[in-house]
């Protein structure tokens, strides 16, 4: 009888340690970011993909008064510049959280936008653009290796964004754009795009994900068959936020939008790293 009741307590007590041990993710980032914490999004993804509850982290506990590290309206040079302690946030998440595996960063998308909203930068020469480009890709190379540093085997994956509707950004928000078409706005996101894939292929520990089209193949259904398909960025080039995945303001998805950016991100990356 102490036999089984010795072998019964080791069960319960090694499923504790590993339930204790389970590797976890932090949500970094923007208003992107911030959406997939507070609906609990990307929690309902992993789940969805055999994965365990409770491996997401990065919000107060309370999702009506906030995150602490995903930040609507946030932008990389914030975070480089660590404006409001916001570093010291995920340094403090991680001390508190050991098991806390990787970093998925949503981020970028608000200082483009403060440049694009403005001026048409595909008007203006390669070079000045790529000045541009330049300093969002610093910004955003100091966060990753800060973040890196806090942990050795801590791994970072940069998520990108899909395309937004310029339209729609149009009416609710007022922006100009410079006269920018559709294809332009996705051209200047997607260059920024291709910043955060020279850091993670020039960082360790650090990778990329694009979702450039996935949106609008996904509630198409047409594969884009009769689209200019370039080879990065992916998708139709011309393409803008289908209605069905914007909440309408052209620059933020709705909840299931996001499952549908997320379950790539799981099936290309967090079923690979999380063994």
């Amino acid at each position: 009888m102490k036999k089984i009741f010795l072998l019964f307590f080791l069960l319960w007590f090694g499923g504790l340690l590993i339930t204790n041990g389970q590797k976890k993710i932090l949500i970094v980032g923007d208003s992107w970011a911030e959406t997939i914490w507070r609906t609990k999004a990307f929690e309902a993804v992993l789940q969805e993909k055999g994965f365990p509850a409770g491996l997401i982290e990065g919000g107060e506990g309370d999702n009506k008064n906030g995150t602490l590290t995903a930040i609507g309206g946030s932008k990389a040079e914030q975070w480089a510049q660590n404006y409001r302690d916001w570093q010291g946030r995920i340094k403090t998440i991680i001390e508190q959280n050991p098991t806390i595996s990787f970093i998925h960063l949503i981020i970028g998308g608000n200082d483009v936008l403060s440049v694009v909203t403005k001026n048409n930068v595909m008007d203006i020469s390669p070079l000045l653009r790529e000045h541009q480009w330049g300093m969002i890709k610093n910004n955003i190379q100091t966060l990753v290796d800060f973040c890196l540093s806090l942990k050795s085997d801590l791994k970072i994956l940069i998520s990108d964004y899909d395309y937004l509707n310029i339209e729609n950004a149009r009416k609710i928000y007022a922006y100009d754009f410079g006269g920018m078409s559709q294809r332009q706005l996705n051209e200047a996101f997607a260059e920024v795009g291709l910043k955060k894939m020279e850091i993670a292929n020039s960082t360790e520990r650090c990778f990329y994900i694009d979702n450039w089209g996935i949106l609008d193949e996904f509630y198409s259904q047409q594969e884009n068959k009769n689209s200019n398909i370039l080879a990065y960025p992916r998708g139709d080039i011309n393409s803008a936020m289908p209605a069905d995945a914007d909440i309408g303001d052209g620059i933020h998805p709705n909840e299931e939008a996001h499952k549908v950016i997320l379950r790539r991100a799981v099936d290309l990356f967090y079923k690979k790293y999380f063994d």
